[in-house]
């Protein structure tokens, strides 16, 4: 079974992510880690909180990354700075919440940063763990740069990019 962590912006398409990755009996999802993208990262971690409720894993632990970019670069093909026109204000589709229970924001979202949480796992588990990221790329950097050794650690590493 693949030890897997999942670096997202958790809209609706990273949800579908998590989902299939949670479903997969060759995927053992270990943490999940979060960054601005589709929207704030504080709303992505929420986010992935609701998925996670929904589908009954709140075993996994979820950890708040960038809020950033480390670096601005002018957006070349529109002017739009979130994805809210594809994701909904919310990042799900402004859907309503799945369980009238109250949300699972402070069971399950973690106080350590997503990149320091990313270096303690890769050095935890050496050559096992595969980090599948699907939004920018800005907590793996982050991770990197605190600990340049964890990059030559990771068994595999996929990107969903251009």
């Amino acid at each position: 079974m693949k030890k897997v962590i999942l670096d997202c912006d958790t809209g609706v398409d990273d949800a579908q992510a998590i989902m299939l990755a949670l479903g997969s009996s060759d995927v053992d999802l270990i943490a999940i880690t979060c960054v601005f993208g589709n929207m704030d990262v504080e709303q992505a971690a929420q986010n992935t909180a609701r998925v996670l409720q929904a589908a009954g894993r709140m075993d996994i632990p979820v950890f708040v990354g960038c809020h950033k970019p480390l670096i601005k670069i002018p957006l070349v093909y529109t002017d739009f700075s979130d994805a809210t026109n594809y994701h909904g204000i919310d990042g799900l589709g402004d859907a309503p919440e799945a369980t009238v229970e109250e949300p699972p924001y402070s069971k399950i979202i973690r106080d350590k940063a997503a990149s320091v949480a990313l270096c303690d796992l890769i050095n935890q588990y050496p050559h096992e763990i595969t980090l599948v990221a699907t939004a920018p790329l800005t907590n793996v950097a982050m991770a990197f740069r605190l600990d340049r050794s964890v990059a030559g650690k990771l068994k595999d590493m996929y990107i969903m990019g251009e």
